[in-house]
């Protein structure tokens, strides 16, 4: 660490650009071939879903957005659990 980076991501061997929470980044999530772009919970971010080839969007409960569904390949409308959707997902007509 130093004065310079402040927490902010360093790609190295040993981290793979994963994040460190600072006052500058707060939290905010970091691609990398271990991570794959996950999210990590931060005041900023409320663990807001980050679209990667991992979790395809899947969502991430938060104050935000509760926890609600998010479209993806992998889900496909799967459920979370959360005071707002009760763990259902909206049934969806095309």
């Amino acid at each position: 660490m130093s004065e310079w980076n402040e927490g902010e991501y360093v790609i190295s061997e040993r981290n793979e650009g994963e994040c460190v929470m600072s006052e500058w980044n707060e939290a905010e999530c970091v691609m990398s071939e271990r991570n794959e772009g996950e999210c990590v919970m931060s005041e900023k971010n409320e663990g807001e879903c980050v679209m990667s080839d991992k979790n395809e969007g899947e969502c991430v409960m938060s104050k935000r957005n509760e926890g609600e569904c998010v479209m993806s390949v992998r889900i496909e409308e799967a459920s979370v659990m959360s005071d707002r959707n009760e763990g259902e997902c909206n049934e969806r007509e095309e």
